[in-house]
């Protein structure tokens, strides 16, 4: 398995290393219209005391969730729309564990990777990095999603 050195926020650092200058922090989205031009985005900037601006661009890649989404001002597709007003939610749960000392490597020799279980915690995942080292390591101790153990 492999994953961003230093976790999964250097995938987002790695973008604001290359367009920085293009990302607006604690903005709110209020309407996303698309025609055959492009898209124009109208968002209040909450940290320079909520004034309303627009930007107009090519393409936007709209990573709000469904959940948030369904209720911003928009003109998507009526089939768009359906599916982000109806889009259901499943519950997941996930939690990490520290031990006093990497037993899965010293004791099992497992270096990263998945062990699936039977069990209600459906999945154990292990750190790809930090091989051989000593003292604490953590593991991704369950990641359960759908259904009751959720």
């Amino acid at each position: 398995m492999f994953q961003p050195v230093g976790g999964m926020d250097g995938i987002a650092q790695g973008f604001e290393r290359e367009v920085g200058d293009l990302i607006t922090y604690n903005a709110k989205v209020a309407s996303l219209q698309q025609d055959e031009d492009g898209v124009t985005v109208t968002w209040e900037d909450a940290a320079g005391g909520g004034e309303a601006q627009t930007s107009t661009a090519d393409y936007c890649v709209c990573t709000i969730p469904f959940s948030i989404l369904s209720q911003i001002d928009h003109n998507l597709s009526g089939d768009l729309s359906n599916k982000i007003s109806s889009m259901p939610y499943n519950g997941s749960t996930k939690w990490g564990l520290e031990f006093k000392r990497r037993f899965w490597e010293q004791d099992e020799q497992i270096y990263g990777g998945i062990s699936y279980t039977n069990q209600a915690i459906s999945q154990i995942s292990y750190h790809s990095t930090g091989y051989f080292s000593d003292g604490p390591g953590v593991l991704l101790g369950g990641y359960t999603w759908r259904g009751a153990n959720s």
